[in-house]
């Protein structure tokens, strides 16, 4: 199929290559949201660990990280995308609600690092700039979070 393909078309290669630029270069905007929530995601493995290690004495587990962070951090991604998508799309310039997307899901990483590093060291500053995460999602959204919920 894909030689009868290449005989009508031998630019086969150029054209996906072209389209992945395309792609690409549409959601260049979101870029540094995207780095900084992939960011904040490894260091919330890094932390998550190392609590693991410390406190509970687990040793490191891959499927831990294939079952539970990655599929978080693809729809995180996918809703970060399909909020930049709809701004675009429908021409809504007064709230851009990928931001707010991408400012919820890193407050609640830094939530979770803050977390952690509070168990991992005992260092009451990091609860305290947990639970300033914590507030400022509840006073920008109105939704409380807890630990609790983000294991869920």
């Amino acid at each position: 199929m894909m030689k009868m393909y290449r005989a009508w078309n031998p630019n086969v290669g150029e054209i996906l290559l072209a389209t992945v630029i395309s792609i690409l270069g549409y959601f260049s905007p979101v870029k540094h949201i995207a780095n900084m929530i992939l960011a904040f995601f490894i260091l919330d493995v890094i932390f998550g660990y190392w609590k693991s290690r410390k406190i509970h004495k687990k040793k490191f587990s891959v499927s831990i990280i294939w079952n539970n962070t990655v599929p978080r951090m693809v729809v995180a991604m996918v809703l970060l995308l399909c909020t930049f998508i709809l701004d675009q799309e429908t021409n809504q310039n007064v709230v851009q609600t990928y931001k707010i997307a991408g400012w919820f899901i890193g407050a609640l990483l830094i939530f979770s690092i803050g977390e952690n590093g509070y168990h991992i060291t005992k260092w009451k500053v990091l609860l305290l700039f947990a639970k300033v995460a914590q507030k400022k999602i509840k006073e920008q959204t109105g939704i409380e979070i807890s630990k609790e919920d983000l294991m869920k």
